[in-house]
């Protein structure tokens, strides 16, 4: 039985073991944080610390495309997720209960809406009990273990650890967007991995709240909204609560301000998708985050491997802005491609499957990453030529496209539709805008104001913020 070693214990780490041990491999998770999670949804919020995950408390979205993957790899974990107070939201129609509106295929857009420390609770208790997974909490990686390989790449063959070596036929990294790794691999290995990285630029200010009604909404055009400079956050949890995120530009001093309560209450109550539950009980204060790197990482340069037997998944590939909520959903896709491969390979150590999971993945995902990536950067570049009182200007069309695929978004089922099913990853973003009805129906909308009707101009932040 082959043994594969993960190098990470979160969400993307359990989730990899979890799939690769019901194909049948031996498989040991390593993470750095020593606490374990608790025993229900109420103690993973309240007591369960993760010093080693900045954004562990931070509002949580996965896609319906997770849960889908999910329900067909890894059968009763989003029951398990919703028997712990987790619960269906379609992002297309929102909590509306109009069956007229729905198509035959329409549950496709159900995501499982819960806090990110009751998911990874949950998700921890689950694979746990799989015969051939092993997750050692508070050993911490600190190095590669490499034997030569013909021709003349390094092979990894398994890790210095806080508690000694372990050996292994794969090492998988999954040790998020910070991870060492590649550090790991320029010490060993003639040939440095090639890594692109850059400041995401932006800063999270978010709060948590239970709920004193249930939470109602229009589905995705509700919880992802856009102002002038400002991004906001809406995202429905586990038991009757939900996260608000004010998202700004880093560089924004003049929004600052609103890392305190007062202050960010005053901006937030402006907001029409989070006004509404800002009387509930409030769970946290505001709780900043900054430091998102835009991540994306390879071990094959040129055609060809720094090493053999080491891969990478999630964040520690590819890391994009949280706000798309994509990250969780892209790891589990890789995950699936890993299996996929090594299920492929005749060599017993799996020392060569390296090549041909970036590959696959560069075939499969790549569309996907582009099109979070070119999000971010239009978005970042608008809102810092806001911030200086200027008019963003980008070249080609394909920012204007999506600036009027969102706004219609609100105003038109047709343009819901289109802008739903390229968010969750239903469809591919070039299969969606191709089509005829599509594009006739978008040209309405090209030469619209650039924000929706509702939102909040720059002069209305700064003011609810003096």
């Amino acid at each position: 039985m082959p043994k594969i070693v993960i190098i990470g214990g979160g969400p993307i780490g359990l989730i990899t073991g979890e799939i690769l041990a019901r194909d049948g491999h031996s498989v040991t998770i390593l993470d750095r944080d020593a606490a374990e999670p608790r025993l229900d949804a109420d103690s993973d919020w309240a007591a369960w610390e993760r010093a080693g995950v900045s954004q562990f408390r931070q509002p949580h979205l996965i896609q319906p495309k997770w849960r889908e993957v999910v329900d067909r790899e890894i059968p009763g974990l989003t029951g398990a997720l919703i028997d712990n107070g987790g619960w269906r939201l379609n992002l297309l129609h929102g909590t509306a209960s109009d069956a007229g509106v729905r198509e035959q295929a329409d549950e496709w857009f159900d995501a499982i809406v819960v806090r990110r420390p009751v998911f990874e609770g949950v998700l921890s208790r689950f694979v746990q009990e799989h015969e051939g997974l092993r997750v050692r909490r508070g050993v911490r990686v600190t190095g590669l273990i490499a034997a030569p390989s013909s021709p003349g790449v390094p092979r990894v063959c398994g890790v210095h650890t806080s508690h000694g070596a372990i050996t292994a036929d794969l090492v998988v990294d999954a040790g998020g967007r910070r991870s060492s790794v590649p550090q790991w691999v320029g010490a060993i290995s003639p040939i440095a991995p090639r890594e692109f990285r850059e400041d995401g630029g932006v800063i999270y200010y978010s709060r948590h709240y239970k709920l004193s009604s249930p939470f109602i909404s229009n589905g995705l055009t509700d919880l992802v909204t856009q102002h002038e400079t400002l991004s906001v956050l809406v995202l429905p949890g586990d038991n009757g609560t939900v996260g608000v995120a004010l998202v700004t530009s880093a560089r924004d001093r003049r929004l600052r301000g609103i890392r305190e309560n007062v202050t960010w209450e005053s901006l937030a109550r402006r907001i029409p998708a989070a006004a509404p539950w800002l009387d509930s009980e409030p769970l946290t204060d505001v709780m900043p985050m900054a430091g998102i790197d835009h991540v994306q990482r390879s071990y094959m340069v040129d055609g060809k491997p720094t090493v053999s037997g080491l891969v990478a998944v999630g964040d520690a590939m590819v890391a994009t802005n949280p706000t798309l909520g994509l990250g969780v959903t892209l790891g589990t896709l890789q995950a699936c491609v890993l299996r996929d491969v090594i299920a492929g390979e005749t060599e017993p150590d799996l020392s060569a499957a390296a090549e041909r999971y970036s590959d696959t993945c560069e075939k499969k995902l790549k569309n996907h990453i582009n099109m979070a990536l070119s999000y971010d950067n239009h978005r970042r570049v608008e809102v810092g030529e806001e911030i200086a009182g200027a008019k963003y200007r980008p070249n080609g069309s394909g920012w204007p496209t999506t600036v009027a695929l969102t706004n219609g978004a609100r105003l038109d089922p047709l343009l819901r539709r289109a802008y739903v099913s390229m968010s969750t990853l239903f469809q591919e973003s070039t299969d969606v805008l191709s089509a005829q009805a599509v594009q006739d129906t978008l040209s309405r909308y090209m030469t619209g104001p650039r924000y929706s009707i509702g939102a909040l101009g720059r002069a209305e932040i700064l003011e609810a913020v003096s």
